[in-house]
């Protein structure tokens, strides 16, 4: 039941945005002219906020009429990256909106992400990186979280994977003896249960 809330809620966030973008609301996106078209690029649901259903939101126009171009998804592509990780996304064009696509995905990690639209537009090469800055489109933040402190899922992660070297570790000092093997499981596990019940609430409280 959970699971169908929030694929529900996922699914009413991102028709949300698309209506913000239809009626000019999501004012926090980047402008460009490229060649013969002009090209709308942000997230669509702003503010934009880790671990939250969003898309690349592209609107591209003519720049001689502001017409808008349809057909797109068959010739353009999104890579976006984050740090050192990249991804290539298909754009979808958007119900009612002419000329206008998303690339869907769900930010998992804080910070600058940039898009890379490349590909062809009527015989046109494209090849644009738009950038995430206070100037363009929104830098991926924590969302407020109340009342309980917000637990990142990648904290969780670490945590994990800290208790996991630790096993490795202690069982080295110890020869690997049953005993303490068990003992030192019975201390994870319990560090672990402690991590992730964390996490639950948190996520139940959001």
């Amino acid at each position: 039941m959970s699971r169908i809330l929030l694929l529900l809620g996922s699914f009413a966030l991102l028709a949300f945005g698309s209506l913000m973008a239809t009626t000019g609301a999501t004012e926090a996106h980047e402008r460009r002219t490229v060649g013969a078209y002009n090209f709308v690029v942000g997230w669509l649901v702003e503010p934009a906020y880790l671990n939250e259903p969003n898309a690349v939101d592209l609107r591209v126009s003519r720049a001689s009429d502001a017409t808008p171009v349809t057909g797109l998804e068959q010739t353009l592509k999104v890579e976006v990256t984050q740090g050192e990780q990249k991804t290539d996304l298909a754009f979808r064009p958007r119900f009612n909106v002419p000329g206008g696509y998303d690339g869907r995905l769900m930010p998992t990690m804080t910070g600058v992400y940039a898009f890379r639209i490349f590909g062809t537009i009527e015989g046109q090469q494209v090849n644009e990186t738009f950038t995430a800055s206070d100037s363009t489109f929104a830098i991926i933040a924590e969302p407020p979280a109340f009342p309980n402190a917000y637990v990142n899922a990648g904290e969780v992660d670490e945590t994990v994977e800290a208790f996991e070297a630790r096993i490795v570790e202690l069982e080295g000092d110890n020869g690997g003896g049953s005993g303490a093997t068990l003992g030192i499981i019975g201390i994870v596990v319990g560090g672990l249960g402690l991590a992730l019940a964390g996490y639950s609430l948190t996520r139940k409280a959001a």
